[in-house]
């Protein structure tokens, strides 16, 4: 590196720890962050300067607490070296989790990181119960609006006095969402939730023409308790069964099921069996989710071993061939490669199918040199 040089990269990044204090360097990669401690919901800024810069653009990861990339970029570096990445707004359940963050920076054989803290305030945690509120209430009014469309498409219209009720639903929801705390989101999301099922139970009297069979209790309380055993037990045994990588990856919603169970518990003792069914059935739709979630990040790990092996394998061959000076042989190891490559950015981005096609296409190149 010329005097020059090296005066244009030391003033460069001067100018970029200046604009943001938060400055680390490492190996020819210098990063800088405009904070240290973030706010969930705050946005990341991530700038930084690189030594020997050419064509190339850096890429910038940005992985959680969990270690499940929040981020990726591929970031154009400027002919000074500087570059400067999007804004990662620092929100969700991957990248607005509590704890401490590691940012990447790679550029060819050049290496940076740095390290950041997000804190998930309590109103942050506050709005985290009232998306559950809210995505209960969705799936109620979606079931409403389904069975009153099945009511009017066989030609019956449906009653005054059911739509005022269902209308009352709705300003409801409007309520809870508009609501000042918590304690009154839930008065209204109560209410919501009774209005949704009076118009439902309603329409299903029309139908049959006669009130459906009381069911007894003490029955429905008993089903309850066993449906939040079998849901805890279905939980413990993915955790278990889960490596320590995929359950960290899902850790904010293994907290949101334990919240959503603890609700279901809390209104089945203060004999409120709508709202724990309710929330019991939240509890479920979190529970699938969490098993597609593993069942993802398994395939991801299988996927990126075989990658693993099959590029040293092609390392291997690509050896052989340059040593022999077999072009032929050369050439079809860079094709599979060229495939491996691209199968990775395909795991990277959760295309499993594309990039399973892929990496079988490379292991049959591979297999015929």
């Amino acid at each position: 590196m010329n005097y020059l040089k090296v005066f244009t990269f030391v003033g460069i990044f001067l100018t970029a720890v200046l604009a943001f204090p938060v400055a680390y360097a490492q190996s020819g990669v210098a990063l800088s962050l405009n904070k240290d401690v973030y706010t969930s919901g705050e946005s990341l800024v991530i700038m930084g300067i690189v030594d020997s810069p050419s064509n190339s653009p850096v890429i910038v990861q940005v992985w959680n607490p969990n270690n499940k990339q929040c981020s990726v970029q591929n970031v154009d570096v400027s002919d000074d070296g500087s570059f400067r990445a999007e804004p990662v707004v620092l929100a969700g359940d991957v990248c607005g989790v509590d704890g401490t963050y590691t940012v990447k920076a790679f550029y060819g054989e050049f290496e940076g990181s740095a390290t950041f803290e997000v804190k998930v305030s309590d109103t942050n945690a506050s709005n985290g119960k009232l998306q559950m509120l809210l995505d209960i209430l969705n799936r109620a009014q979606q079931n409403v609006d389904n069975k009153i469309a099945d009511y009017q498409a066989s030609g019956e219209t449906v009653p005054d006095d059911i739509n005022a009720i269902y209308e009352e639903g709705v300003a409801e929801v409007k309520l809870t969402k508009e609501a000042a705390d918590l304690d009154s989101a839930r008065n209204h999301w109560k209410n919501a939730l009774m209005a949704f099922r009076e118009v439902y139970a309603s329409l299903v009297v029309l139908e049959i023409g006669t009130e459906p069979a009381s069911v007894d209790p003490a029955e429905e309380v008993s089903e309850l308790k066993q449906a939040v055993t079998r849901a805890i037990e279905f939980k413990n045994k993915l955790t278990s069964t889960a490596g320590a990588t995929d359950v960290g990856a899902v850790e904010t919603s293994l907290e949101a099921f334990d919240d959503a169970i603890a609700e279901s518990t809390k209104y089945l003792e203060s004999g409120d069996l709508d709202a724990a069914s309710e929330w019991l059935a939240e509890a479920n739709h979190i529970l699938d989710d969490i098993h597609k979630s593993l069942i993802q990040n398994a395939e991801k790990q299988r996927l990126e071993t075989f990658a693993s092996g099959l590029e040293s394998k092609a390392d291997m061959l690509k050896e052989v061939a340059g040593t022999g000076g077999d072009s032929e042989a050369l050439a079809v190891v860079e094709q599979a490669m060229n495939l491996i490559e691209e199968a990775r950015e395909n795991i990277s981005e959760a295309n499993y199918d594309l990039a399973k096609s892929q990496l079988r296409e490379a292991n049959d190149l591979l297999n015929s040199v």
